[in-house]
């Protein structure tokens, strides 16, 4: 990095702090985890390690397939932080609120296609909300923040991602793009029969208070 000092801080959750900085010439992306003082610092280290290895391999794997996500540039497992690649865009979330009709429908069959590709080669996001998302100014989807994310052939795990979108989302605008995940995942009546039985575990959660 170029200069520390000048870091643009951009999110800080519980675990991660993002920031925007200089890396080799170009605006990058900084994610650097936050230690869990309330865990063993070995115990914290192992499992950071474990996250961080496991999001290069999502996104290395997605990048093989096709499937837009950001380069990583340099994983530090000794200092807890990734350097990837920095997408200019608006957050799905953002372009929904204010899009017309034909700007959300072509929005939302790109998103349902996008998640198709990256459930096909068994990658899951572990927390996919339309703030992990990304419209570039040519109308590509980029998605983004894969810290949680991992590699798994279940239906169920792929359904359970599914889910967490759709409380995100309206019924419409998750209908929509459930149709074009049907349309080219080459998984999707598997995939969606266990987001079925996820929403039904989900609504007897909500009932038992």
């Amino acid at each position: 990095m170029e200069s520390s000092n000048k870091d643009t801080l951009i999110s800080q959750g519980a675990e991660a702090r993002v920031s925007l900085v200089r890396y080799l010439g170009r605006n990058a992306v900084l994610k650097r985890r936050l230690r869990k003082r309330y865990r063993h610092e070995e115990l914290d280290t192992t499992l950071t390690n474990k996250r961080m290895m496991a999001e290069c391999r999502a996104v290395a794997r997605l990048r093989r397939h096709g499937v837009y996500v950001p380069l990583i540039y340099l994983a530090d497992l000794k200092n807890r932080y990734i350097i990837h690649e920095f997408i200019e865009g608006e957050t799905v979330l953002e372009v929904l609120s204010n899009a017309s009709d034909d700007l959300r429908n072509d929005v939302l069959q790109r998103v349902g296609e996008i998640l198709a590709m990256m459930h096909d080669v068994n990658v899951v996001h572990g927390d996919l909300t339309t703030r992990n998302m990304l419209r570039t100014e040519s109308g590509e989807i980029c998605l983004i923040d894969f810290g949680l994310s991992y590699v798994s052939t279940l239906a169920e795990d792929k359904g359970v991602d599914l889910y967490v979108l759709e409380r995100c989302c309206s019924a419409e605008q998750f209908e929509l793009l459930l149709d074009a995940y049907k349309k080219h995942s080459k998984s999707a009546a598997q995939t969606i029969a266990k987001l079925a039985e996820v929403r039904l575990r989900g609504r007897k959660r909500d009932l038992a208070g």
